[in-house]
């Protein structure tokens, strides 16, 4: 948790709503892949591990950007239990 959280920080992230967590366990499943992968890399300078990590992380991308669509959509639809509030 601490390297991700030490990444999006540094890559100038705020966030503090429910995306703070769902950032995180996206990029520490992009991490913990990648070291996987990195452990057994034998290639030239670990060009075979960089371009591992730069497939996850496209796959990352699109994910967030299907799943960010998918609530917009969403949001559109009424609720089935109304807008009465409890109270």
């Amino acid at each position: 948790y601490g390297t991700v959280d030490a990444i999006w920080r540094a890559a100038g992230d705020t966030a503090t709503d429910w995306s703070f967590y769902t950032k995180r366990a996206s990029l520490s499943g992009v991490v913990a892949t990648t070291v996987l992968y990195w452990l057994n890399d034998e290639s030239e300078d670990c060009a075979d591990s960089i371009a591992f990590l730069d497939r996850r992380l496209a796959d990352a991308g699109r994910f967030a950007r299907a799943a960010s669509g998918l609530g917009d959509s969403l949001a559109k639809f009424t609720s089935p239990f109304g807008s009465r509030r409890q109270a």
